[in-house]
């Protein structure tokens, strides 16, 4: 039962920062597009960028990819480890709520008006 506590901490606790770096970078350039008036498309597709780049690095290779464990110690320790599947669904959730929390708050970035 502890064990099952400690897991699910651990996938609060990766939710919790890939939506911090959600909330930095994505919402980070689109304050910068509303605030430096960018224009075109081209910031949003970045922000689609660093929220695939968020999706894909950590644990979303493993995922598709899986791990091949060569020797019976490897075999142990991958046991032992969190899934990488929930991992990935810690990082969608971390993504979805920090990039909207990022849409949220570039809303009320000022814009600016002269320069």
């Amino acid at each position: 039962m502890v064990s099952e506590l400690v897991d699910g901490a651990s996938l609060l606790w990766q939710t919790f920062c890939t939506g911090f770096w959600a909330l930095l970078l994505v919402g980070g350039m689109l304050a910068a597009k509303r605030h430096f008036r960018l224009e075109g498309n081209w910031p949003y597709f970045v922000a689609g960028g660093f929220a695939l780049f968020l999706l894909i690095v950590p644990n979303g290779w493993r995922v598709v990819f899986g791990t091949d464990p060569r020797d019976f110690a490897m075999l142990l320790e991958a046991r032992q480890m969190i899934p990488a599947t929930a991992l990935f669904k810690a990082d969608c959730w971390g993504v979805l709520i920090g990039s909207i929390a990022g849409l949220i708050g570039s809303q009320f970035v000022p814009v600016r008006w002269h320069w």
